[in-house]
């Protein structure tokens, strides 16, 4: 079975270059563009890997964390940012 990764990002060519590049290492890569719709697909989805922009319109990355945590969710997050 796959390893499933969520990236949660704003930049579309930041998620275009992450989705080739783990997709070629055998992993299934998913996505959100913003922070709300990112949560929702992590509670629904229980991906193995967040990899998750601080900076995101709707709900920032720290936000999404919280929520996670808050819902005892633990799934590993790998935060980015740009600044």
């Amino acid at each position: 079975m796959r390893k499933k990764i969520l990236i949660i990002e704003d930049e579309v060519d930041l998620i275009k270059g992450l989705k080739l590049n783990m997709s070629y290492e055998g992993f299934y890569v998913d996505w959100a563009v913003n922070g709300a719709e990112g949560l929702r697909k992590a509670l629904e989805e229980t991906p193995d890997l967040i990899i998750l922009d601080i900076m995101l319109p709707e709900m920032d990355g720290l936000e999404v964390c919280r929520e996670l945590r808050h819902k005892n969710i633990n799934i590993p997050v790998i935060m980015l940012t740009a600044k």
